[in-house]
């Protein structure tokens, strides 16, 4: 994911439980993200999504 990134902040838009679930426990696993990325993530939800696709 990394190296598809050129900008220092990144979205991520995912359907709201997948969302939801990565900013559980104070966002750990986006904060996992952003260590191995070395970029901040946003997450976002988005219901037209299907549930295994992800956007960035």
């Amino acid at each position: 994911m990394a190296k598809h990134l050129e900008q220092e902040d990144a979205m991520l838009r995912g359907y709201p439980d997948v969302a939801r679930e990565l900013k559980a426990n104070n966002g750990r696993l986006l904060n996992e993200m952003e260590e191995l990325t070395k970029r901040t993530i946003i997450a976002k939800s988005d219901p037209a999504l299907h549930q295994e696709q992800v956007r960035y």
